[in-house]
């Protein structure tokens, strides 16, 4: 791992995670357990109840990873840190303004799609189901655009 994002989503960090890519190999994404590699949200669901992670199996989920952005490393920056030592830490930044919009945008559109009807149903038989539950239990059932927007 040689660099570790610590910016917040809606930073740029797809362009930087393409950026990265470029530079150094494959490099994680808030995308990665949400589409790419569903079999990885479990690692973090548990993360986050456990409240750390576990570092050997950390080490495993990441070993072909040479960077990471976004969601779910600025997380848990820190504990990547202390693993790879070695790694530099990447701070996307945006005026807050501007990612404040743009957050709420994105918060509402995924409020929208996992928690009101006819969409979750939609996003169940485009075999995102699994995606819209996650959401739902680590929001605790509050809308994500409820949070940051209202």
């Amino acid at each position: 791992m040689k660099v570790i994002g610590a910016g917040l989503p809606r930073t740029g960090t797809l362009s930087t995670r393409a950026a990265l890519e470029q530079l150094l190999g494959p490099c994680y994404h808030g995308a990665t357990p949400m589409v790419e590699k569903p079999e990885h949200m479990q690692f973090w669901v548990e993360a986050l109840d456990q409240e750390h992670l576990h570092p050997e199996k950390t080490k495993e989920l990441l070993a072909e990873y040479e960077g990471g952005v976004d969601l779910p490393f600025i997380g848990w920056y820190k504990e990547l840190l202390a693993l790879y030592p070695e790694a530099k830490v990447l701070l996307t930044v945006r005026d807050p303004k501007r990612w404040y919009k743009s957050a709420c945008f994105i918060y509402y559109i995924i409020g929208t799609l996992n928690f009101h009807q006819p969409y979750a149903w939609f996003m169940t038989m485009v075999g995102l189901g699994k995606w819209s539950n996650f959401m739902q239990q680590e929001s605790g059932g509050i809308e994500t655009g409820q949070i940051f927007c209202s």
